[in-house]
This record gives C-alpha cells, sequence and structure tokens, in this order.
C-alpha cells in the first residue's frame, strides 16, 4: 500500500469517528395527552409539556420557554449511591411531582457500555429502585413510581470517552399523567 493510500483510510476512520459522536436524535411521543420529550445532554432532562400552567408556581424548575423540566439523575462509575447532583436533582424532581399528584413516573436506569450486559442491566435496576427510594424518602408515594433497566442498550451517547460514559450513567424519568 502506499503512503497516499495509507493516508485515504485514515482520513475515512477519522470522518467516521467523528460522525458516530453525534448526539441522538431527539424522541417525542404523546402520553395520554402530555408531550414528553427527551432533551438534549446538556438539559438533562424531561420536558413536561401539557402541565396546567396555572399548576405551576415559580418555585418549578423550569426551562428558558418556562416549561416544567424533570431532571435526570447521574450516577458514578460502578456506583448506583444517590450522591450530590444526583441528590439534588431528585430533590427538585420530587418537589415538582409532590405538586402534581396525578402523575405517575416510570424511573429507567441506565449504564454506560463498560462491563457485561447482565452486570448492566442489575446496575442499572439498582440505579433506578435508589432514584425510586430517595423519591419515597422525600414524600413521593412509591405506587406512582415503576422501575425498569435498560443496562447499556439506550444509551444517550455513542463516544467512548469519560464525559460520553457519564451521560449514559443515569436515572431518566418518564412521566404520564
Amino acid at each position: 500500500m502506499n503512503r497516499s493510500s495509507v493516508l485515504l483510510i485514515v482520513m475515512l476512520f477519522a470522518v467516521g469517528v467523528v460522525l458516530s459522536g453525534c448526539p441522538a436524535p431527539q424522541k417525542k411521543g404523546d402520553l395520554n395527552g402530555i408531550n414528553n420529550t427527551t432533551t438534549s445532554a446538556s438539559d438533562n432532562g424531561t420536558l413536561v409539556e401539557g402541565i396546567d400552567s396555572n399548576k405551576i408556581s415559580s418555585s418549578d424548575i423550569s426551562n428558558a420557554d418556562g416549561d416544567v423540566v424533570i431532571r435526570d439523575a447521574f450516577f458514578s462509575y460502578n456506583r448506583y449511591d444517590v450522591g450530590g447532583d444526583a441528590r439534588e436533582a431528585l430533590k427538585s424532581n420530587a418537589k415538582i411531582l409532590k405538586k402534581h399528584k396525578n402523575a405517575t413516573i416510570t424511573i429507567e436506569g441506565h449504564c454506560d457500555d463498560r462491563g457485561s450486559s447482565e452486570y448492566n442491566v442489575a446496575l442499572g435496576q439498582r440505579r433506578a429502585d435508589a432514584a425510586k427510594n430517595y423519591l419515597a424518602r422525600l414524600g413521593v408515594k412509591k405506587s406512582r413510581i415503576k422501575t425498569k433497566s435498560y443496562g447499556e442498550e439506550n444509551p444517550f451517547c455513542h463516544e467512548a470517552t469519560e464525559s460520553c460514559w457519564q451521560s449514559n450513567r443515569r436515572a431518566h424519568f418518564v412521566v404520564k399523567y
């Protein structure tokens, strides 16, 4: 192989790596008349559109458009204990969920792609359960909360970087009315 062929292969590989790191498209669905949108990693949460604006106070967490935002709770590598940022996200989520008592929640446990599939499914379930138990301690009824583990199967980010892996280690909230 000559030098120009090697250079072409390297350049094509680099382009492929860059393109594979693009974020996943946003998902949008209508759940019982409420739009539930998965937002970008920088937003770290779920928009809950369709909540009666008369029921939302200024103390609710909202984005620049005024939509109520349920935030994802993020976990450290190989951990499922609720610490630091996860604790703050769950506190703000509990505050909103206690005001909107007709909402039900599914907490989805997610992991990065390191470790076996079986291990990650179990770890994702522990993360979802830890988030559920923390919300219950904050006054959200457990009967309103379901949990599900996706392990490493539904990553938000596909790059092999620490920041990408961190965005995949999360408890994600799906809210239904």
